[in-house]
């Protein structure tokens, strides 16, 4: 649930083309990351997953691609 309130909170603010992935996130056990991508994978649909994970950043800074 809380990835979920926190993308319609950002869904909100900015186009949702301007959302990329970005991460401070520590190593984490297989456990706990298996939890937290079945989290993401309920609250976002795969086709968001992809534009988030990637296409979005590849759209706004192409140089980079």
């Amino acid at each position: 649930r809380q990835h979920l309130d926190r993308r319609m909170r950002i869904d909100e603010i900015a186009d949702r083309s301007r959302i990329v992935f970005g991460s401070d996130w520590p190593f984490a056990n297989a456990a706990v990351q298996q939890a937290a991508d079945q989290d993401r994978e309920r609250a976002l649909a795969a086709e968001e997953r992809r534009a988030i994970d990637r296409h979005n950043a590849i759209a706004l800074f192409p140089r980079f691609a």
